[in-house]
């Protein structure tokens, strides 16, 4: 074996142990930030081509992730509870909404010294009647 065979070799060797080196610290990271993946899983990722690496990208967030219908952001799953298409944030802003919501139609009610109680008017609300349907005096009539 010649003099230039074995420093390849050794660089070989060297090129091996550093992405090796790479893997490992990639996979800690990936740890850090709470997945579970396999060093020959990562090896495969990065020897896919840029198609295939976009097609496995698109996979991963149809699995991972949920878009909200709230605030049109990609969440990722556990940031919704099963099943659920909304996130946190926009159901508390929903909630707040409804509370504004059903304050002012208290009011208005008031002024026409009209008494409906608060559980009424979330009923309605939840119903899906408009602010204008509730306050209209047929409708007032009727419930």
């Amino acid at each position: 074996m010649s003099k230039t065979d074995s420093e390849c070799e050794e660089c070989i060797q060297e090129m091996w142990k550093d992405e090796q080196d790479e893997l490992a610290e990639l996979k800690n990271e990936l740890e850090k930030l709470g997945y579970e993946i396999d060093v020959s899983e990562i090896q495969r990722i990065k020897d896919l081509e840029d198609k295939e690496v976009r097609k496995e990208i698109h996979k991963w967030l149809n699995e991972n992730t949920t878009w909200c219908e709230g605030c049109e952001i990609r969440w990722m799953n556990s940031m919704l509870r099963l099943g659920e298409t909304i996130c946190e944030d926009c159901k508390e802003e929903d909630i707040d909404e409804v509370d504004d919501r059903v304050k002012r139609l208290k009011e208005i009610f008031e002024d026409m010294e009209i008494i409906i109680i608060e559980g009424e008017l979330l009923r309605l609300i939840s119903m899906g009647y408009t602010d204008g349907e509730i306050l209209d005096k047929e409708f007032i009539e009727i419930f």
